[in-house]
């Protein structure tokens, strides 16, 4: 099993090397908590769903925590009789 793996990586046609390369290239994980990083060289990065779908909840947990910060700020100057 070792010689014929050997012997095929070996003879390998160059296209296929690129072909295969190419698709490992492409993948280059993202972090959803910090800036994603640019997109450099001749192949850009793979769709990743999952990076998209955590975003989304970052950004939808953000939004309701400046809401309760704001709703809380209008309720403390409601509170001192502070007019808006």
């Amino acid at each position: 099993m070792g010689k014929v793996a050997r012997y095929a990586a070996k003879n390998m046609p160059v296209w296929l090397q690129r072909a295969a390369f190419s698709r490992i290239a492409t993948n280059r994980p993202q972090v959803a908590y910090l800036p994603l990083a640019p997109d450099r060289g001749q192949t850009k990065a793979m769709k990743q769903n999952s990076l998209i779908k955590t975003q989304k909840i970052l950004v939808a947990q953000a939004k309701k925590q400046q809401q309760q910060a704001d709703n809380a700020t209008t309720k403390a100057n409601n509170d001192k009789g502070v007019a808006v």
